[in-house]
């Protein structure tokens, strides 16, 4: 079924909890010639909107990401990014928690949740970089060397070893490397392979390869 545009009133969906069928019902615009910013549907709030697509029936036994997806492509298409990004957002969680979901993509999930936001929040992989920043630091400075060192020196040495292609002084951080202990030695090599995987996450997203819209 397809419409031009949809409108409608609050209450026009009231009791329709768990009979509503939206998949394969498309529209263009959320609003008609006379509705106005203030009353038309894309005016209402995001959890509104969220109701209303979890009326939606079998909802907890079939996985139905099409009414999500139309919804957030309306809202886009109408300059509602930050509400389109929820109800994306919403999509995910509703498959991350959906018992028809894989146990291996409900791990993919729940990392993409974390670390980046399922690639709608960005922001959260920087976060992780900045606190894995803040961790080798303290944890060098904890040590003979990094005492010796100081605090800007283990601060830049934890960078060195977080960011790929990031040399701030190559030749006194390898001197630091052979000289460290060999219980800091695994803690760096795992710092490092987890400053790799965050920065993967950060390009992916800002490139939008995680953001599977």
């Amino acid at each position: 079924m397809r419409a031009e545009a949809l409108q409608d009133t609050d209450e026009s969906w009231d009791k329709l909890e768990g009979r509503l069928d939206l998949v394969g019902f498309t529209y263009q615009q959320l609003g008609g010639l006379r509705s106005t910013r203030g009353d038309m549907l894309a005016a209402r709030p995001v959890e509104w909107m969220l109701d209303w697509l979890g009326k939606q029936k079998d909802r907890a036994e079939i996985y139905q990401p099409q009414p999500y997806e139309q919804l957030a492509k309306v809202l886009r298409a109408g300059g509602w990014i930050e509400k389109a990004d929820d109800v994306l957002i919403a999509r995910n969680n509703y498959q991350l928690l959906h018992p028809t979901t894989t146990w291996a993509t409900k791990v993919w999930m729940a990392v993409k949740w974390a670390v980046i936001g399922y690639g709608l929040e960005v922001w959260l992989s920087i976060v992780w970089l900045i606190g894995l920043q803040v961790v080798g630091t303290l944890v060098l400075v904890a040590s003979p060397v990094g005492r010796e060192i100081g605090w800007v020196r283990s601060a830049f040495y934890s960078i060195d070893s977080s960011v790929p292609f990031v040399e701030l002084n190559p030749l006194v951080h390898n001197e630091l490397s052979e000289q460290s202990p060999q219980s800091l030695k695994y803690y760096f090599a795992v710092h490092r392979i987890l400053g790799l995987i965050l920065v993967t996450f950060l390009a992916a997203g800002m490139s939008g390869l995680t953001n599977n819209q």
